[in-house]
């Protein structure tokens, strides 16, 4: 599995317990990221840049800012530090940020997105054509009685870093020896390199 894995991106092995934290921000993250670099931009929209001028700087500054923790192996608190001189513009801002709250923010972000990412794990609940709601809880229903959806999206790897998500029949048992796997974590994550 970690080699075909491996065909899209890197591969992180972590605890089960650890997922959900991992997937806030993997998959929400760039959401995340794309809010701050959108409120970067906009200002210089306004100090007469071009909307495309202004998310290039604004973009490459956050790339800059990536490259230096990524790959120079620098902490986030050594990047503002080396940064800002003191008493300088930067540290101005950084003061600016600081007093609007902005880290207490983003920790409430992240914490809601966490707490609504923890109950989309939670047992979905199901009809069954006797008119009696259940829950899939690791109950055996037989097949016949459970109303089952006819697709869903499913994620799909077309190639080397090609991964698709398209809409997909529901599996069924079609042979005796056939069955089928909940999973009850997944993840794919990840950043985009060109």
């Amino acid at each position: 599995m970690r080699q075909l894995f491996l065909q899209v991106g890197s591969v992180h092995v972590l605890p089960a317990e650890k997922i959900e934290a991992a997937a806030v921000v993997t998959a929400s993250g760039p959401a995340f990221f794309a809010f701050f670099l959108e409120s970067v931009r906009k200002p210089l929209s306004g100090m007469g840049f071009e909307n495309e001028e202004a998310r290039v700087f604004a973009a490459g500054s956050m790339k800059s800012c990536a490259e230096l923790v990524l790959r120079a192996g620098w902490e986030p608190e050594e990047v503002m530090k080396k940064v800002a001189t003191k008493g300088g513009s930067t540290e101005r801002g950084l003061n600016a940020l600081e007093g609007k709250g902005v880290k207490q923010s983003i920790a409430e972000a992240i914490g809601e997105t966490f707490e609504k990412a923890l109950k989309l794990g939670e047992a979905p609940k199901i009809q069954l054509t006797n008119g009696v709601s259940g829950v899939q809880d690791g109950n055996t229903y037989r097949s016949s009685i459970v109303q089952a959806p006819d697709s869903m999206k499913a994620v799909v790897l077309k190639g080397v870093r090609k991964i698709a998500v398209e809409e997909s029949a529901v599996p069924k048992i079609e042979e005796p020896n056939d069955i089928i796997v909940r999973v009850k974590y997944s993840g794919l994550c990840g950043r985009y390199v060109a």
